[in-house]
């Protein structure tokens, strides 16, 4: 198997444990801010007074939006932009939460009982397995 997907799956620390889920939620915002472009984009392109003319466009405003800085762009003008203007901001609220959620929990994992674990579980992960034996539980 590729070696840093491995590692995404299967952490060996509460440091790999980080990465991997830093790496999945900004892989998750970049994909929902692509798509949501392309929406916005759809949306507002052909709207009196607009000034998302282009995907380019569309997408620098949704990006923005995800990061809660905001843009200089108009506020969407159509019905249906208003709608995922809304959509987009729970999104960037989400997305802070996940942020903050997920390195509150580093912060827990890194105690040294957590570590202990952590320690036990990679040296588990690399020895070889033996035939009939069973999963050992680590007591945590």
């Amino acid at each position: 198997m590729f070696r840093p997907i491995q590692r995404l799956r299967n952490p060996r620390s509460p440091s790999e444990l980080l990465v991997a889920r830093l790496t999945l939620v900004s892989l998750a915002v970049v994909a929902i801010d692509l798509v949501a472009a392309f929406a916005f984009y759809l949306l507002e392109r052909d709207a009196p007074e607009s000034d998302i003319t282009t995907y380019e466009q569309a997408l620098f405003w949704t990006s923005s939006q995800l990061t809660s800085v905001s843009s200089s762009l108009r506020n969407p003008i159509t019905t249906g932009g208003h709608i995922l203007a809304v959509g987009i901001d729970i999104i960037a609220v989400g997305v802070v939460t996940v942020l903050v959620a997920t390195i509150v929990q580093h912060t827990h994992l890194v105690s040294p009982r957590r570590e202990q674990y952590f320690r036990e579980r990679g040296r588990a992960a690399s020895a070889p397995e033996k035939s009939g034996g069973g999963e050992r539980d680590s007591g945590s």
